[in-house]
């Protein structure tokens, strides 16, 4: 089973030019941890922890469903894997166990996604065999240990129009999950969204009690 590393950009992008980091990704029993107890999604399939049954290949824009693969997998998809072009592809992954000495970015974790190269851009280190973990939050002072795609945020890679935003997380007798909108190819425009708020009454008086409720939607499922 091949290294854990991490990538370590020299600017704000994360899959600009930068710096290969040897044992760099801290959520892999490959990589920094030794007590994380789990591999990355990649590396579980490498191993067959993980079938094809698991991993789900992206070829079409959409909301998407991804569980947690360190508890019981079963069917569930715990694995999206979308690829650009011929070049590399991405690997998401959720996970809620994070190594003791990363309990601080535990949270972090559990509402976002961790995404790897699996394989690998040509402008990495020359004759490097694994996975890197990509810094969403390059320049952060967490390091890689916070460089988790969070609940909101989006990732864009210009060369392959592939944007990925985690726009919710939930819990079903199949397990904790967390949902990623996948827009591949040209947007000419991004619409707005719209926010649609409704009260029980259209007239309130003081000290007087009113529900109110809210719809949030997207037209562009981003």
């Amino acid at each position: 089973l091949q290294h854990a590393y991490a990538w370590k950009p020299t600017g704000n992008s994360p899959i600009q030019s930068g710096e290969h980091v040897e044992y760099g990704d801290p959520f892999d029993l490959m990589g920094i941890s030794q007590n994380s107890g789990h591999f990355s999604v990649p590396k579980k399939r490498a191993l067959n922890y993980i079938t094809d049954t698991n991993v789900q290949t992206i070829s079409d824009a959409g909301q998407y469903r991804l569980y947690r693969h360190d508890a019981t997998v079963g069917t569930n998809t715990v694995a999206l894997r979308i690829d650009a072009g011929s070049a590399y592809d991405y690997w998401l992954e959720y996970r809620r166990d994070v190594p003791s000495e990363l309990s601080a970015y535990a949270a972090g974790v559990a509402h976002g996604v961790l995404i790897h190269w699996n394989k690998l851009p040509s402008f990495t280190q020359a004759g490097a065999v694994g996975t890197y973990l990509l810094d969403m939050t390059p320049g952060s002072v967490g390091g890689m240990n916070d460089s988790a795609l969070a609940l909101g945020q989006s990732f864009y890679d210009p060369a392959y129009k592939i944007r990925l935003t985690p726009i919710r997380t939930g819990s079903s007798v199949q397990g904790d999950w967390i949902d990623v909108a996948i827009a591949l190819g040209d947007y000419p425009s991004d619409r707005a969204p719209a926010l649609q708020s409704l009260a029980t009454d259209a007239t309130v008086f003081a000290r007087a009690s009113v529900n109110l409720t809210a719809t949030g939607t997207d037209p562009d499922g981003d």
